[in-house]
């Protein structure tokens, strides 16, 4: 299974958690618990901050282990997401971005590949899952090197 770590705002782990089963059907092992026991709009306010560490290190390990960063976007909304993206890029973790709203991380070229639909880039990380004993084939999937749009 080819872990995938979905970054999306903690008010749409509802749909992360419908975005994990999908995943799974495509031969991915979601590795963004966070969405799991997420509910609501996120209040950091009145949290514990030995918590709160807590919480932020179990995402920075899910995303260290993930073989790629799924990222659906929500406006402005989640700012971690943005910090998620940044530290992926940095580690070389391919970043498959979805939706309409980019940010210019979109634009690093040979780490972040842009989908018009959510289905587009299920249907190349399901590709790539079938190849994950190729791992150098597999990020040629993921992250095609030519001319940016």
């Amino acid at each position: 299974m080819l872990p995938v770590y979905v970054a999306a705002p903690y008010h749409a782990a509802t749909r992360v958690r419908e975005v994990h089963a999908l995943l799974a059907a495509a031969g991915c092992a979601p590795t963004s618990r966070w969405a799991l026991e997420a509910e609501g709009p996120e209040d950091l306010r009145d949290e514990d901050g030995k918590v709160l560490a807590a919480r932020f290190q179990r995402n920075i390990d899910d995303l260290d282990s993930a073989f790629a960063l799924l990222v659906l976007p929500d406006g402005f909304a989640g700012g971690e997401i943005f910090a998620e993206v940044g530290r992926a890029i940095a580690n070389g973790i391919p970043v498959l971005w979805t939706g309409v709203r980019r940010i210019l991380s979109c634009y690093a070229v040979g780490r972040v590949r842009l989908f018009a639909s959510l289905d587009d880039a299920i249907a190349i990380l399901q590709r790539t899952a079938e190849l994950t004993e190729y791992r150098a084939e597999a990020r040629t999937i993921l992250l095609p090197q030519g001319p940016r749009s």
